[in-house]
């Protein structure tokens, strides 16, 4: 690994880097033997700067050099320099050595309160140091979010394909009946689109890609729908669709696992092609720098859809 040293002798110009030891050391031979370079080089160094600005930075004494006032000006302005040469490279290797930094995430809701947080709580006690941000948008907006460089990943349901993205992982994820488990559809082991609009619905709202999906099935399907309960946050179907036995939803199943696992919800499939291939992609700018620790976090977040997609087609196939 290149050292601290080496990195700013590399960063910093050598004839400032010269005429700093110069003035410092006071005289020209001992700065010359400190950096292992010739007195005449070290002169004609000093004397291409000093052409450079036009002006004398040193005056030669019978005992060394002296500064003159520009020279003075110099030298405070190269020592700060120095300083915060030092203290980039020392931040730089900070975020190399995830000693410090921060990941910039967007994603949709339903993906955020499932396998997204599973990484950012793993990510987080392997890597206290380095803070998270997260933005729960719609799928849209995680996109232009991406694309504005706003966050450096983004996870969005059914995105569209630009080529200034890279799809980096993609679950398939069907859209599902949920309800309670005293509801009718509950005993179903699939169920048609238009037997579910016969109950009440509670629904995300336009904004979100699911709610696009199963308005562009229903009409496909010649049916119409009117929710009986329309609202912009997943947490809220949810907890609207728990509270009653008569209320049904359309969401995908990892978004109700826990819920399913403890005997609150069933997620029933859906006869209809359009919900049955749905994804949710992982994506990131294809020409977008990421940082150390959001290229670990990408690793992990692809890592843990790759294993959701990998159970969901196990089952299938069972």
């Amino acid at each position: 690994m290149t050292s601290i040293r080496t990195k700013m002798v590399l960063l910093e110009a050598s004839s400032v880097r010269y005429f700093r030891e110069a003035a410092t050391a006071g005289s020209i031979r001992r700065a010359a033997e400190a950096l292992y370079v010739s007195p005449s080089a070290l002169t004609r160094s000093i004397a291409q700067l000093e052409k450079l600005l036009g002006t004398k930075l040193l005056e030669r004494r019978a005992r060394g050099v002296t500064l003159t006032p520009s020279g003075a000006l110099l030298l405070a302005f190269s020592q700060q320099s120095l300083f915060r040469i030092n203290e980039m490279i020392g931040a730089i290797d900070d975020l190399q050595d995830l000693r410090t930094g921060q990941v910039s995430i967007a994603s949709v809701e339903g993906v955020a309160t499932s396998v997204l947080s599973q990484s950012i709580v793993a990510f987080q006690e392997a890597h206290a140091s380095v803070s998270i941000s997260l933005s729960v948008l719609s799928s849209r907006a995680v996109v232009d979010a991406v694309l504005s460089g706003e966050v450096e990943i983004g996870v969005a349901f059914e995105p569209q394909k630009l080529r200034e993205l890279r799809f980096v992982q993609a679950v398939v994820q069907p859209l599902c009946a949920v309800v309670r488990i005293d509801h009718p559809i509950a005993r179903k082991r699939s169920i048609e689109i238009a037997e579910i609009v016969k109950h009440p619905l509670v629904l995300p709202n336009a904004s979100f890609g699911l709610r696009q999906t199963f308005d562009r099935a229903i009409a496909a399907a010649g049916i119409t729908a009117a929710p009986a309960v329309e609202t912009n946050s997943i947490e809220a179907v949810k907890t609207l669709v728990k509270g009653s036995p008569s209320f049904a939803t359309i969401l995908h199943r990892f978004v109700v696992e826990h819920e399913i696992r403890r005997n609150e919800l069933r997620a029933v499939p859906i006869n209809e092609s359009l919900m049955a291939s749905t994804r949710e992609v992982l994506l990131v700018r294809k020409d977008k720098f990421l940082s150390q620790a959001a290229q670990l976090f990408l690793a992990d977040l692809t890592r843990r859809m790759s294993a959701v997609q990998g159970n969901r087609s196990a089952k299938a196939a069972r």
